[in-house]
């Protein structure tokens, strides 16, 4: 019974602290200069919005793909992720994660651009690891998170 009790406190911390890092945002509650320039750069209207802490995430497709623009609060874009294929990673980078995750199941690839450089994502997973992997176009990684 007790570590039925703790257990449920720990799940609770959990999602608490879940919705404290990403916060989902009704359209109306995202600052009007946030949706012009969003409309602006990049011509797309059906957007989730999330907040994270002071910064404002837009998530959207166009053309088919996956993107998220991360803006401040004066909606200045702090950062711009797209989803790719594989085959437009840069040779340097599928080197790396044949080279480092060879058996890893390639789940997903990003392309970021963030104060004028250039990052590349892949999310790998192998049987219960699961990266996220951050790579510049020379193919050295730059971060390793667990998901």
């Amino acid at each position: 019974m007790i570590i039925m009790k703790i257990l449920m406190v720990v799940l609770c911390i959990a999602l608490s602290s879940y919705q404290i890092n990403a916060q989902k945002l009704n359209e109306g509650d995202v600052p009007e200069v946030l949706k012009n320039n969003l409309h602006q750069k990049f011509k797309t209207k059906d957007v989730d919005w999330d907040k994270e802490g002071e910064n404002y995430e837009a998530s959207f497709e166009k053309k088919g793909k996956d993107v998220s623009v991360l803006f401040n609060a004066d909606g200045s874009i702090l950062e711009v992720e797209r989803e790719i294929k594989m085959k437009e990673l840069p040779a340097a980078v599928k080197v790396a994660l044949t080279r480092d995750f060879n058996g890893f199941d390639l789940k997903e690839t990003t392309v970021i651009e963030a104060n004028g450089q250039i990052s590349y994502e892949a999310e790998v997973k192998k049987w219960k690891k699961s990266f996220d992997l951050i790579f510049d176009a020379q193919g050295n990684l730059k971060k390793k998170g667990t998901r």
